[in-house]
């Protein structure tokens, strides 16, 4: 999608087209409004730059940050000691070898949500993340948008074993093998999960009718959403299938 960065500082903020001609009017009707503007967000962005010591106690970490080597423990120590019950590490430009460090480390910790939104998981850390899953009782919180997740990933079929009842996996690329995995675990005994978000995984009407079977054998779901995978052909037995309050099959090129 186009659009139009703001740039203020090392603050880089981007908007819609639709969004920053919106903005550039309002500016022009109200003089004050950029300088006001410009100084919440500075505002902003010097509380983004305080140290992991600083950091709310409600997280161990804050999205957008950059993570390196030397924070590792002070997060996982934050993570394990239930300081920080939200793990929120998306954007943060982690390397995959300290998620590996980082996940190992947070077995049996307490936290709520997990969330590595955009940080690359490859086999090893998928394989960790794995092993950790299972151990973290009080997560409500699964978020791995855009984690470059492969189809192939254990975490697919551990959610079957995860304590979580909110799963986000979209903007990967999971294709029906993935689907096909994540189906297993919806279809086990005990499946806790209630929303789960796999849009715009490049799953295909073969991976969607897979998808259907699990949908009809699991009673957990409330909340689907495959938007932006190209399942039209199966998205009416997914509708049959679905014994959900919410399923949303945006741009799957189903016809009106």
């Amino acid at each position: 999608m186009c659009g139009s960065c703001v740039s203020i500082g090392q603050l880089h903020i981007t908007l819609s087209a639709a969004h920053a001609l919106c903005l550039a009017k309002a500016c022009a009707s109200h003089g004050g409004l950029m300088e006001s503007l410009i100084d919440s967000l500075k505002r902003i962005s010097a509380s983004d730059s305080q140290p992991v010591s600083q950091a709310s106690t409600d997280f161990c970490w804050i999205h957008g940050r950059t993570v390196g080597s030397s924070d590792i423990e002070k997060i996982a120590q934050s993570a394990v000691s239930g300081k920080g019950q939200n793990l929120n590490l998306a954007s943060t430009g982690i390397a995959p070898p300290l998620v590996c460090q980082l996940l190992s480390l947070l077995h049996g910790a307490p936290i709520k949500i997990l969330d590595l939104s955009y940080a690359r998981l490859g086999e090893n850390e998928c394989a960790v993340l794995g092993t950790v899953l299972p151990t973290l009782s009080n997560l409500t919180d699964l978020i791995l948008e855009g984690c470059d997740l492969p189809p192939n990933a254990p975490a697919l079929l551990d959610l079957a074993h995860c304590a979580a009842t909110r799963v986000n996996l979209s903007n990967n690329a999971i294709s029906d093998e993935g689907a096909a995995r994540v189906s297993q675990s919806l279809e086990a005994p005990g499946c806790q999960i209630k929303y789960l978000n796999i849009s715009n995984n490049g799953i295909s009407s073969h991976g969607g009718k897979r998808l259907c079977k699990a949908l009809a054998r699991n009673s957990s779901l409330k909340s689907v959403y495959l938007d932006d995978n190209s399942i039209a052909d199966s998205a009416e037995g997914l509708v049959q299938a679905c014994g959900v309050v919410e399923l949303s099959l945006k741009c799957t090129g189903i016809r009106p």
